[in-house]
């Protein structure tokens, strides 16, 4: 049958027509248009905006010393699963080498002055800089919080974290501390141009079928 679907969010509307069976048949389109929008919200996680606010130093500091004890509690549990599972002598003593060569480092050694083999702390120092370039990140542990739920022919996007509006929005809290708007969640005109190709690919599929 031939039916008019009305896309609207936000201030954003469009108009499709289309020959499907039911509105049952969005159920594919929306899965689609979820993961969408889902790899384009990461994304703008991943690389700070664009535009947003940089961390103040000090909670880039904070969080360089939370992802630093996060890091270094990896590589104990490397060495304990070593000591538990490892058939060589040899690999715990690798597990447990890398480990004392984080903490040297944590402590102001010089990346020169390592006895580690290149390899293993080729690695070391990638991890290392991954937990500090995640440290550096606005709102770094949202990007998890983000879910979607298809109802029927809507689907909702939306943060797990109470207080998420007042970031993606910028907003005045406790004490008149001003949160800089760092918006994540928002319909782009990208959005519906995907939502209508995702149709347009399911009616597609089911004159096939036909």
């Amino acid at each position: 049958m031939d039916i008019k679907i009305r896309a609207k969010v936000g201030d954003i509307e469009r108009t499709f027509n289309a020959s499907i069976r039911s509105l049952k048949d969005l159920k594919r389109p929306l899965n689609r248009l979820s993961k969408f929008i889902g790899l384009r919200v990461q994304k703008k996680f991943s690389s700070g905006g664009p535009g947003w606010e940089p961390l103040h130093q000090r909670s880039v500091e904070r969080n360089t010393a939370h992802k630093m004890t996060g890091l270094e509690n990896k590589l104990k549990r490397d060495v304990s699963r070593a000591e538990k599972t490892a058939k060589k002598v040899t690999t715990i003593e690798g597990r447990k080498n890398v480990l004392a060569e984080f903490k040297r480092l944590e402590a102001g050694g010089l990346v020169e002055n390592s006895l580690l083999k290149p390899k293993p702390l080729s690695k070391l120092q990638e991890r290392i800089g991954r937990a500090q370039n995640k440290a550096k990140r606005p709102l770094g542990r949202m990007a998890s919080s983000i879910k979607t739920e298809i109802s029927g022919d809507t689907l909702r996007v939306f943060s797990e974290v109470e207080w998420a509006g007042a970031h993606n929005d910028g907003a005045v809290v406790g004490h008149g501390a001003e949160l800089p708007q760092r918006e994540f969640l928002a319909v782009e005109e990208e959005d519906l141009d995907a939502l209508e190709a995702f149709i347009l690919d399911e009616v597609e599929a089911l004159l096939t079928e036909q």
